[in-house]
């Protein structure tokens, strides 16, 4: 299954709202990886003891099936509806359980039935005095742990939670949402099965599909010399994309899944040579000048070693071609 094509424009960025709004009427983020210790108290009467869960908008998340490659086969639609229980909140640290439940659609040829499974993790986490959210959750039954990187927001006077993470080994799934909070007594969420692409989530940054940029990382190439990254699809916010590496480097390709959250927080995922490489940071700019800052996304908080700067350089042509400025460039030739 394709990455479905982009949904624009700022009536859908408002008809994904206004259902979050009226799903909200039935119950009473630079998002960066810098939150290391919980630093004040300001979240914690808002935060303790509470519910959250997924929109229906937001339930979108795609799977990667092969742990080699994000574009062959290209990365499934899965419903993702994750449930949080929240304990006390204690100078920005709290803890609780989360509940997963993942539901991939029946394929189009009927050949594959629906799928539904379920798991549950502990979590531990903080939030900073400024909203930004780090929490690690730990699967009760296999041990593994995912790290959800965030920062608070908010719709009018609703708090939420801007959330985003990849995880997985065999099967790598990447998900961004707006966890909203609820009453479990008076509320219930929407399943999982409920997934749909037809709210266009995080217009803002759909003009990015198509786009060509050149791409500087160490941590990637193992040099300092610029790739090129071409972002073939977007939509929902979450984008796919191929790039090749610096001439004589030992990344000669790459392929690429990540989201961009309206606010502009940007998790970057690359495998090449069968390694999974993950970058958090924040995009700027518009079509016409923009640029991708990004850092280290672990468990061990900043990772300042691992970086990559992106700079857009032109737009891409499916005939197999770019256009930057009045020249035309071949897309497969490397800097």
């Amino acid at each position: 299954m394709k990455v479905p094509p982009a949904t624009t424009g700022h009536a859908n960025r408002c008809a994904g709202l206004a259902v979050l709004g009226l799903l909200l009427l039935g119950i009473v983020l630079y998002s960066g990886p810098r939150v290391a210790l919980a630093q004040s108290t300001q979240w914690d009467a808002l935060l303790s003891n509470t519910s959250w869960y997924v929109p229906v908008p937001y339930l979108v998340a795609y799977a990667a099936v092969n742990p080699n490659s994000f574009t062959v086969p290209p990365p499934i639609l899965t419903g993702d509806q994750t449930l949080w229980a929240l304990g006390p909140v204690v100078n920005g640290s709290f803890s609780g359980t989360s509940s997963a439940t993942l539901y991939v659609a029946s394929g189009a040829d009927l050949a594959q039935p629906a799928t539904t499974s379920t798991s549950t993790s502990a979590m531990s986490g903080t939030v900073a005095a400024n909203g930004d959210i780090r929490i690690t959750f730990t699967d009760t039954t296999s041990g593994v742990t995912t790290l959800g990187v965030g920062r608070m927001q908010s719709l009018g006077d609703i708090p939420l939670m801007e959330m985003q993470m990849i995880t997985g080994t065999g099967l790598l799934l990447t998900h961004w949402a707006y966890m909203t909070p609820y009453d479990p007594a008076v509320f219930t969420p929407p399943q999982a099965s409920e997934v749909s692409t037809a709210y266009g989530t995080s217009p803002e940054w759909a003009w990015t599909a198509n786009t060509v940029w050149e791409i500087t990382s160490q941590a990637l190439f193992g040099s300092e010399n610029p790739g090129r990254f071409t972002i073939t699809q977007y939509s929902n916010g979450f984008f796919l994309g191929e790039g090749h590496g610096p001439t004589g480097s030992a990344v000669q390709f790459f392929t690429q899944l990540g989201s961009i959250t309206p606010e502009g927080s940007v998790l970057f995922d690359t495998i090449s040579n069968g390694v999974l490489t993950s970058l958090l940071g924040q995009i700027s700019g518009n079509t016409s000048n923009a640029t991708m800052t990004l850092s280290g996304y672990g468990f061990s908080g900043d990772d300042f070693s691992k970086t990559a700067s992106l700079k857009l350089i032109g737009s891409y042509h499916p005939a197999g071609a770019y256009l930057q400025g009045p020249l035309l460039l071949l897309l497969g030739a490397t800097p």
